[in-house]
C-alpha cells in the first residue's frame, strides 16, 4: 500500500510480565532564573534527603510516596565523589554562580506500569549506558 510503513523489522521489547508498547521521554532544564535547584530536583526525584550547602535549605522527600525505582547512575570511569548523590548536585550548584545559571538538566524516561519491574529497569539501564 502506498504511504504506509511496514514495520516488520521492528521487535518489541517483551519481558514474561507484559509486552512495552508506549513510553514518554522529556528534558527539562533547571535554572536558578526559574527558581529551581539540582539538588531539590535529585531529592523530589528520588525521594530522599539532601542538604543544598549553597543555601543550608534541606530538602526532604524522603516520606514521598509513588517512586518505584530511582537509580543513580554514573560512568565507570567517573571520580568516586560523583557516584556520592548528594556531594554531585552539590558540586552542580556549586559550580554554576551566575543568578540565571542552568544548574541541570533532566532526561526523564517514563514507561508503562507493568506487573514487574525488571524490563522498565533493563530499558533505563540502556538508555543511561548510551548517554554521553
Amino acid at each position: 500500500m502506498a504511504g504506509r510503513r511496514s514495520d516488520s523489522n521492528i521487535t518489541p521489547v517483551t519481558s514474561a510480565c507484559t509486552p512495552l508498547a508506549i513510553y514518554h521521554l522529556s528534558v527539562k532544564a533547571f535554572s536558578r532564573a526559574k527558581g529551581r535547584s539540582a539538588t531539590a530536583a535529585a531529592a523530589y526525584r528520588a525521594a530522599i534527603r539532601i542538604v543544598d550547602e549553597r543555601t543550608g535549605l534541606v530538602h526532604d522527600d524522603a516520606r514521598r510516596t509513588g517512586v518505584a525505582h530511582s537509580e543513580f547512575v554514573v560512568p565507570e570511569q567517573s571520580l568516586a565523589r560523583a557516584r556520592d548523590r548528594d556531594r554531585l548536585w552539590n558540586e552542580a550548584e556549586l559550580a554554576e554562580w551566575h543568578r540565571n545559571s542552568t544548574v541541570a538538566r533532566e532526561f526523564e524516561v517514563a514507561l508503562p506500569i507493568h506487573e514487574c519491574l525488571q524490563p522498565s529497569r533493563a530499558i533505563g539501564g540502556h538508555l543511561s549506558a548510551a548517554a554521553p
